[in-house]
């Protein structure tokens, strides 16, 4: 927050969300592409989401959805989890109607033995989890890693407590970060 220096955009204290991104409705983050960014193998993705509108699909996070990982707000509201290698991608896509009110959604990948295993999570269905099995496999990219934008049109609501991790968490982790924002995004 610019005006309030060491707090989010909810008032929170920064060390409390250590490391998290934050975006307002307006702008985008962007962190350029270094080979340390790797998204292309077993990861985890979460942020609490609050969609002002769903009448046209919106990147919310995005490293190229042919490869590593692209996160979309589709016209009928549902998220949608992309990763490719490349030439072909594979989609794994949740239900999430909610306008106007925050909820919490967190994405797992698990890459053995030529398999890519996906997971999401998310406050609307009680965290029960929808799991996808691909054979395509994501691919390191060049491109820069975006929040808030991508290879669609800006997203346009709020994106909060969004933290990737290079390695998969368990349920009971996510549910950690889960109840730790719980109190910030109480609509």
């Amino acid at each position: 927050n610019p005006t309030n220096k060491g707090y989010d955009i909810f008032g929170n204290p920064l060390r409390l969300r250590e490391h998290a991104f934050n975006l307002d409705g307006s702008g985008y983050g962007a962190i350029p592409h270094d080979s340390s960014l790797d998204l292309s193998g077993d990861m985890t993705w979460c942020a609490w989401l609050k969609m002002d509108s769903t009448t046209i699909r919106r990147s919310i996070f995005h490293k190229n959805y042919l490869n590593e990982i692209s996160v979309t707000q589709e016209i009928n509201g549902n998220i949608t989890f992309f990763h490719g290698d490349g030439s072909v991608y594979t989609a794994h896509a949740v239900s999430h109607t909610i306008t106007n009110q925050f909820f919490f959604i967190a994405y797992t990948r698990e890459v053995v033995g030529g398999v890519s295993t996906t997971t999401v999570y998310s406050s609307i269905n009680d965290f029960s989890p929808s799991t996808l099995t691909s054979t395509v496999l994501p691919s390191l990219s060049t491109n820069d890693t975006l929040l808030g934008d991508g290879y669609l049109e800006p997203y346009i609501g709020l994106v909060s407590d969004a933290l990737v991790y290079d390695k998969l968490l368990t349920s009971d982790e996510i549910l950690n970060n889960y109840n730790a924002g719980l109190s910030a995004h109480t609509n």
